[in-house]
């Protein structure tokens, strides 16, 4: 059944947000510190960390070569390196307060919590291409699937998958812990990690 826990683990950070998928490890970031962690996701141990590129990052994403990081107060979009930590380039993205940022391949994806809107950003200029509403409030993460958008909604209590051309709710279920955010997924299963719990999560989907 969708939703239910294959597994969970300690994360290395007490508080881990916006997990992402790199195609083989997690990444978490722990928003007190800064810290950007590389996750083994059989064992849940920190493989490396690395610092954020600013402390307000509020997206992380993963566009098959680099990080990428949004900082919600400054409204730039960094693209870093994981192994040197080098800026390999940043540009104004327009959205303030997001809460999510999702890669489709060729789009990013960004969710605005104060506009309450998820927006597909043009990645070379930081434009937005299209918005549309967001089903809930509170939103926190932000994934693509392949043909839909993965969200946690409400609060971090509901798990939703979304419908990019309408942001119509296809279905959703609840999130295995309070505080989640993410998700993240690997092709078969889905991550999230909660910042009450300090654990990460694998469920099926």
């Amino acid at each position: 059944m969708a939703g239910t826990v294959i597994r969970s683990f300690d994360s290395p950070t007490a508080t881990p947000f916006q997990p992402v998928w790199d195609g083989r490890t997690l990444w978490v970031i722990d928003y007190p510190t800064g810290t950007i962690y590389q996750v083994d996701p059989v064992t849940g141990r920190a493989i490396r960390s690395i610092s954020a590129p600013s402390n307000a990052i509020h997206g992380l994403a993963w566009d098959g070569h680099y990080l990428l990081a949004h900082d919600g107060d400054s409204q730039l979009l960094y693209q870093v390196d994981p192994v040197t930590e080098r800026i390999i380039r940043s540009l104004s993205a327009g959205l303030a307060a997001d809460r999510g940022l999702a890669w489709d391949g060729r789009h990013l994806w960004m969710v605005s919590e104060f506009f309450a809107t998820i927006s597909q950003i043009d990645p070379e200029t930081g434009r937005t291409i299209r918005s549309i509403s967001a089903p809930s409030y509170a939103i926190r993460g932000l994934a693509w699937d392949g043909r839909h958008l993965w969200m946690v909604t409400n609060n971090s209590t509901t798990i939703s998958q979304i419908d990019p051309e309408t942001g119509r709710t296809i279905r959703s279920f609840s999130a295995p812990a309070p505080g989640c955010v993410g998700p993240a997924l690997d092709g078969r299963s889905m991550w999230v990690s909660s910042y009450t719990t300090g654990r990460i999560y694998q469920l099926s989907v």
